[in-house]
């Protein structure tokens, strides 16, 4: 307690606050500068190793040392990842028009005319609900 005390008096002297202040900074920039070099280095080596690889006519193991080149910069993307972790607030609105009929659908059976009812009824701002769409799909002929 005296310690949180001393800490938070010691920081109301501006002359301690900026020593503070440049000591995180720094921190911060030799962090930085050591992931870079990690990442350079990273990607340095397995690109030596490509190469050697290839001219002593190892192409799969060259090939290897380029596909993780290619994973750590990003090229290729795990697919299930990416449908588990979508953020809606960040998709694009034909993202989301996409993924509203494919629901829509779903939830209609496939029945195209209540799908199209309800994208009528949702462009029209009313606020159907199912009831409402399964009401079409009991109107169909021969149901």
């Amino acid at each position: 307690m005296i310690a949180l005390q001393a800490a938070s008096r010691l920081l109301t002297n501006v002359d301690v606050r900026d020593r503070v202040s440049e000591l995180q900074k720094a921190a911060a920039r030799s962090t930085v500068e050591a992931l870079i070099l990690n990442r350079e280095r990273v990607l340095h080596r397995p690109s030596l190793l490509s190469h050697e690889a290839q001219q002593t006519g190892h192409y799969s193991a060259a090939a290897r040392c380029e596909e993780l080149i290619e994973k750590e910069i990003g090229m290729f993307v795990d697919r299930s990842a990416v449908l588990w972790e979508m953020d809606p607030d960040k998709m694009t609105p034909a993202q989301l028009d996409r993924i509203a009929e494919h629901l829509l659908n779903k939830a209609l059976g496939g029945n195209q005319r209540a799908v199209a009812e309800a994208q009528r009824l949702i462009e029209a701002d009313e606020t159907p609900t199912i009831e409402d769409y399964m009401r079409v799909v009991e109107q169909e002929p021969g149901k």
